[in-house]
């Protein structure tokens, strides 16, 4: 992980696959967690964020014809922690 707070926290791992017809002209991630995240895109760190904090990442670079994956590395000081997400694929062709 890459923060060290992470290592006195509770810490779950959520990954997302998923397969990519075709190149795509954007690809946003779009993220909000309760405490703390570091963001992957097929093992590549994207980011850190904090709690409350809503945040959206051009990932289109590191998106690649066939297999992908999204993880979130998530941490949690107390209390319910929750990760709402979405990822936006567009093409060129105007499908998502």
């Amino acid at each position: 992980m890459r923060s060290n707070y992470y290592s006195t926290h509770s810490v779950v791992t959520f990954i997302r696959a998923f397969n990519v017809q075709g190149t795509p002209s954007l690809c946003k991630f779009t993220a909000i967690v309760d405490d703390f995240y570091d963001l992957y895109v097929n093992d590549i760190f994207i980011a850190s964020n904090t709690w409350n904090d809503r945040m959206e990442y051009d990932v289109t670079s590191y998106i690649v014809t066939g297999a992908n994956k999204f993880k979130v590395v998530a941490a949690n000081t107390g209390g319910p922690g929750w990760l709402p997400f979405s990822a936006d694929i567009e093409y060129w062709s105007g499908k998502q």
